[in-house]
């Protein structure tokens, strides 16, 4: 298994963070590794949708577990291996601790860990302080 989280704090509400979850077509705004994002319904539990990471093709993705405000999941089948992604929004005196947490399963999971899991580490950083921006911008009238 190979697993990588990051934490940023941010000012911006748990609301205004998960506007921009359930903004799945939006996420390449703060994932610079995301070329386009696609949900084919609600945002919930058992919904499908695709990843297009930049340069690839469409990947299918299904969320597993939503609580709104709170956290969600979703996990990506690979030949051979999981990728698997928790996100969560948690209150603290410093403010609003948005947390990421990946995981890469499965008896395959060391032929991807070089590859996207490198990938992961590079961007994961700077997608969640690009979240938290964009979640503390103000609203356009």
């Amino acid at each position: 298994m190979w697993m990588i989280r990051v934490s940023e704090h941010t000012r911006a509400s748990a609301e205004q963070v998960w506007f921009l979850y359930t903004d799945v077509a939006g996420w390449p705004r703060w994932d610079s590794e995301l070329d386009a994002c696609t949900l084919s319904g609600p945002f919930e539990a058992g919904t499908t949708g695709t990843l297009t990471p930049k340069g690839m093709t469409p990947i299918p993705f299904t969320l597993l577990h939503v609580d709104p405000f709170k956290s969600f999941s979703d996990e990506t089948h690979l030949p051979g291996a999981v990728l698997k992604f928790h996100h969560t929004l948690e209150a603290t005196p410093e403010g609003l601790k948005i947390t990421h947490t990946i995981h890469l399963i499965g008896p395959d999971y060391d032929r991807y860990a070089a590859t996207i899991g490198k990938s992961i580490a590079a961007h994961l950083p700077p997608a969640l302080k690009k979240l938290a921006a964009l979640a503390e911008a103000p609203v356009p009238a």
